[in-house]
């Protein structure tokens, strides 16, 4: 008799725990991954912070001419330097950290850029130098995002982001520097670039939608060897320039807009921009796995 008593207590408990299993939805893998592509555009004014000339005339070494701070100065007074920069890359990465306080993570960037440099000089003449290149200096960098979620909608980001690209340029327009029509000119320039940014955001988390806004810091240097080769046609005698100079960005703050959207679960779209004396714009899509 006790046992037919047991028997339904028995199926009872048994059917109870079927039900409760059933109630539990597995937590969904959160993505450890990604891979995207990213297009940026940078226009920095900078001025003068090193300057010197060296010359090979007939073969003989003239010597090299270090133009000192005062003389800077005068320059950076007197003239306008703008940088513009175009860059497509690849950024895989890593999602180090993903909970409901905390979110880590970082990429690496491998891209290619095309370059603008414009000199203006206020006076009537020989006022401006103008250097482009195509889409072939090659670019690097890293970039990290660290939130920590202070509720369910809010949050604080830290966004350490740094760039470094070289290159290349043989299409340049000079009116600075003497060139002799009737001789042979060959220009060309190097440069490599340092770019990088500290961005302090208040993160606003909606659905898929994360929208982000605050100050940055950023600093920027560029270096510049400037070489000019002119031979005389008539009496083959050559002369050699080489001009090398060094530029940082005149101001270092700005306010910065982001914004990280899911269209799908595997895919986000990013956008980012920065602007104050100078701007910066980021965007891009990343498949997330």
């Amino acid at each position: 008799m006790k046992k037919l008593l047991l028997l339904p207590f028995v199926a009872l408990v048994c059917n109870l725990v079927q039900s409760q299993n059933a109630s539990i939805v597995p937590e969904k893998t959160r993505p450890r991954f990604f891979a995207g592509i990213s297009y940026s555009y940078m226009s920095l004014e900078s001025e003068l912070n090193g300057l010197t000339y060296h010359s090979v005339w007939y073969g003989q070494d003239l010597g090299t001419v270090i133009v000192d701070d005062e003389e800077m100065d005068i320059i950076n007074q007197q003239t306008s330097e703008i940088f513009n920069r175009h860059q497509l890359a690849v950024e895989p990465g890593m999602v180090f950290l993903n909970n409901n306080h905390w979110y880590f993570e970082g990429s690496i960037l491998l891209g290619m850029s095309r370059i603008k440099f414009n000199t203006e000089i206020d006076q009537p003449e020989d006022n401006y130098k103008t250097v482009t290149s195509d889409f072939k200096n090659l670019a690097g960098g890293l970039s990290l995002n660290l939130r920590y979620n202070l509720s369910e909608r809010w949050g604080i980001s830290l966004m350490p982001y740094f760039n470094y690209s070289w290159g290349k340029s043989e299409n340049i327009v000079d009116s600075i520097q003497p060139l002799v029509h009737f001789f042979v000119n060959d220009l060309d320039e190097t440069f490599d670039l340092g770019y990088g940014r500290l961005s302090l955001l208040a993160s606003y988390m909606t659905g898929k939608l994360i929208i982000s806004l605050g100050p940055g810091l950023y600093y920027a240097f560029i270096n510049r060897t400037y070489t000019i080769d002119r031979t005389n046609p008539e009496t083959l005698d050559q002369y050699h320039d080489q001009i090398e100079s060094s530029f940082h960005a005149v101001s270092f703050i700005d306010a910065c807009l982001r914004a990280d959207w899911t269209i799908i679960d595997p895919l986000t779209l990013s956008l980012e921009a920065a602007a104050g004396k100078d701007l910066f714009i980021k965007t891009g899509l990343r498949y997330n796995f």
